[in-house]
């Protein structure tokens, strides 16, 4: 009976510690909100960049899902490639890596209107908008996020994050012996979970 149970209270401990950390998640000031959702979205939390989010609608929620998913899996093959090459690993997987995004959250330049806010940084056009609700500030999330052509393209992003996550495994297996090799079956495996993603997609005739 005791064992039986195991699996039941490391489930509900894997729920308690996602709970906790959702709940911890420092939202006081713009800044501190788009570090929460930068950190929570590289890590692959997705329930924390939810919450970090003035989500609007569950469309939004389902593509901070997938970036999230897609991002956790870039840094697992960009950890991966960097415990067996070393350096020569240089940017695989690096493209979805946490530090850029949650440095560039640190340094952006942070202007307060009233419950409006954005952080912008020196070369931004597009900065990112923030707004205060509940007494806690949230990420916007742009409209178009939510547009049919993005969750159309969710299938292609789950696609493209299995891909990184195999090659991961497959590098931490020993079957690329460089880093080129690596990447061009990532590359590979890229085009080929795109087009089944594309071809998912289409009606059928």
């Amino acid at each position: 009976m005791m064992r039986s149970l195991k699996p039941v209270v490391a489930a509900l401990a894997v729920a308690l510690f996602c709970a906790s950390t959702v709940l911890a998640a420092d939202l006081s000031t713009p800044r501190k909100a788009a570090l929460a959702f930068a950190t929570a979205l590289t890590s692959g939390d997705a329930a924390g960049a939810r919450a970090a989010c003035d989500i609007k609608n569950e469309n939004q929620g389902k593509v901070i899902d997938a970036f999230a998913g897609m991002m956790a899996s870039f840094r697992e093959l960009s950890a991966s490639a960097r415990a067996k090459f070393g350096d020569a690993a240089g940017d695989l997987g690096g493209e979805m890596s946490a530090g850029d995004l949650i440095k560039k959250a640190a340094d952006a330049d942070e202007k307060i209107d009233g419950d409006n806010a954005t952080l912008s940084g020196k070369e931004d056009d597009d900065p990112l908008r923030l707004v205060k609700v509940g007494g806690k500030w949230k990420v916007v999330v742009p409209e178009e996020m939510a547009s049919d052509e993005m969750i159309k393209s969710l299938p292609a992003m789950t696609a493209m994050g299995n891909a990184a996550r195999e090659t991961a495994r497959e590098i931490g297996d020993g079957k690329y012996k460089t880093v080129d090799e690596a990447k061009q079956a990532l590359g590979i495996k890229m085009m080929t979970a795109m087009m089944g993603a594309a071809a998912a997609t289409q009606p059928a005739e």
